[in-house]
């Protein structure tokens, strides 16, 4: 699965690559962003992308609040996203 997914990264030069926020998926995410030197953000709830600037929150203390994080799109990134999170 890995290197499928390294491949179509290879491909297309994307901004941004998401996967499905699994054991699976967490574990390709962060192996792709080591091989792309890019970010890595885990269990997004939220992500939006607006001006040039992305959106995403993620929950910590099981839940009960929401870390806010913004960046530019000068960096790719790889968001494992949670279920129902784009929806």
């Amino acid at each position: 699965v890995l290197e499928a997914a390294w491949r179509a990264v290879q491909a297309c030069s994307p901004g941004a690559i998401l996967l499905p926020d699994s054991r699976l998926g967490r574990s390709v995410a962060a192996r792709i962003a080591v091989r792309m030197d890019a970010d890595l953000v885990v269990s997004c709830a939220l992500l939006k992308a607006r001006d040039g600037v992305v959106q995403l929150a993620r929950p910590y203390l099981s839940g009960k609040a929401f870390a806010q994080l913004e960046g530019d799109r000068s960096r790719p990134a790889v968001v494992t996203v949670a279920s129902g999170a784009l929806s």
